[in-house]
């Protein structure tokens, strides 16, 4: 099993900056992460998607053995990958960003998808920025 090297970046992301990520990501059409060929959902997929977690995991942080593991196994089997994902969200933040994402999967919608992200504790209050064209 590979290890991780990655060290956190010179700055934290705020809930906030993960939040607009989120968004946007969506938005701009990037999710889901899907392997076609498994119907499974992925941190990354073959065409280079990844996944509301899989987005914020470092390339050098980031293994195939992750795949098919929660974020619950990911923090307990690779503590320094889990280390690697802003610590502003909880475990439990992290797992309803998971979850918005793995049930919309097989038909992606982006207004469903930004209100699921309502119900994480960490982006309480959250609502998206602008579109900006």
């Amino acid at each position: 099993m590979q290890t991780a090297t990655t060290e956190k970046p010179t700055r934290e992301l705020t809930a906030r900056e993960v939040y607009d990520r989120l968004v946007e990501t969506s938005r701009a059409g990037r999710f889901p992460a899907i392997d076609e060929t498994t119907a499974v959902c992925t941190y990354r997929a073959p065409d280079g998607r990844r996944c509301a977690v899989g987005l914020f995991l470092p390339d050098d942080a980031y293994t195939p053995d992750l795949e098919g593991s929660s974020i619950e196994d990911i923090r307990a089997k690779h503590p320094s990958v889990y280390a690697c994902l802003p610590r502003a969200l909880s475990i439990s933040d992290w797992r309803a960003c998971q979850t918005a994402h793995d049930e919309l999967a097989r038909d992606w919608n982006h207004n469903a998808f930004v209100q699921q992200l309502t119900a994480v504790p960490a982006f309480a209050g959250f609502t998206p920025a602008p579109e900006v064209r």
